[in-house]
């Protein structure tokens, strides 16, 4: 619906449909088209941002092999997967892009998975 980032439609950081598509502010973040994409990207850069946060501190600590190989692979599909999101919303939500994009979540889903089991122990 609004196919511009970093910003959405007419610039700005929240589009005022996001809090009038719907009849409550909370069924406009939950069913609301505006409202949805807006959660869907605050979450996008709350993840990037928790996740590079999550590398640049395991820096501090020793760590296998694996435990490292980890996290920076969840490091670079989590950079990917924000990247695949930005070109699907920017290109219109290609079929084939869209696609992609959600692989890419079950990618990052599963390295995510991976490394918090390795370094659970």
């Amino acid at each position: 619906m609004h196919n511009h980032w970093p910003l959405m439609s007419d610039g700005k950081l929240i589009h005022e449909t996001v809090y009038t598509e719907q009849k409550t502010l909370f069924l406009n973040l939950v069913e609301g088209k505006s409202g949805v994409q807006f959660v869907h990207r605050t979450l996008a850069y709350l993840v990037v941002g928790l996740i590079g946060l999550l590398a640049y501190r395991s820096r501090k600590f020793i760590l296998d092999t694996q435990q490292q190989n980890g996290i920076y692979t969840v490091l670079v599909v989590v950079f990917i997967q924000f990247s695949l999101g930005v070109f699907t919303l920017l290109f219109g939500v290609p079929l084939w892009l869209g696609l992609v994009h959600q692989i890419g979540a079950f990618v990052l889903l599963a390295s995510l998975t991976f490394t918090l089991h390795r370094l659970s122990k």
